[in-house]
């Protein structure tokens, strides 16, 4: 999975900046999500193990450098992913 995004960030826009946000929930998402740029966004869902080691990560090792946008419903991860969006 990791492989995948990295690819998919290297190659974000065909050179144009591109904001690439990754949703997820599990443990094997976050190494995933550290392939993500600063200008990148990570929807981890409430609850979750992808939310405790972001969490973790902000208050430690802060591996992450794509914003970090927690979510619990549906309408939320919408809000989200707009807002990470709206730049663009």
């Amino acid at each position: 999975m990791a492989q995948i995004v990295k690819d998919l960030v290297a190659n974000a826009g065909g050179g144009v900046p591109r904001t690439v946000v990754y949703v997820g929930d599990g443990g094997n998402d976050f190494c995933a999500s550290l392939a993500l740029r600063p200008g990148d966004v990570v929807l981890p869902r409430t609850g979750f193990t992808l939310a405790r080691m972001v969490d973790e990560d902000s208050k430690t090792d802060k591996l992450l450098k794509a914003r970090a946008m927690c979510w619990a419903t549906y309408d939320q991860l919408n809000h989200n992913i707009r807002e990470a969006l709206s730049g663009q």
